[in-house]
């Protein structure tokens, strides 16, 4: 059997699908960006395509570190929702948020084949 990829995981048991090209942000009408405040601070947010907060709050659409982020990313996937992210370095964050659950779909998996 194949390696089974995290991408191919989330679209396997969410229907989700993470874009990370910029000829693929159209595609969505999620997007999970960095922002820089105007005091220095780095945040993420989740916004829609007209560029505004995708459920309209600063509390559901706004993380200030990266622990967040792995939060803000599970919460997009489970809510079945594709996506665009800015850093394909966001994946691992998500990778590491569902690390659990992704070894336990790899051995089903496994299982299945057998």
């Amino acid at each position: 059997m194949a390696e089974l990829k995290f991408k191919d995981y989330l679209l396997d048991v969410f229907g989700v699908t993470i874009y990370t090209e910029m000829e693929d942000y159209d595609k969505c009408d999620v997007k999970i960006t960095t922002w820089d405040t105007k005091d220095g601070y780095t945040i993420y947010a989740r916004t829609n395509r007209k560029g505004q907060l995708y459920y309209g709050t600063p509390d559901e659409d706004i993380v200030y570190d990266e622990y967040g982020l792995g939060d803000l990313l599970r919460d997009t996937v489970e809510e079945k929702l594709d996506f665009y992210v800015d850093d394909e370095d966001y994946i691992e964050h998500l990778e590491d948020e569902l690390a659990v659950e992704f070894e336990d779909y790899k051995e089903e998996q496994l299982q299945e084949e057998e």
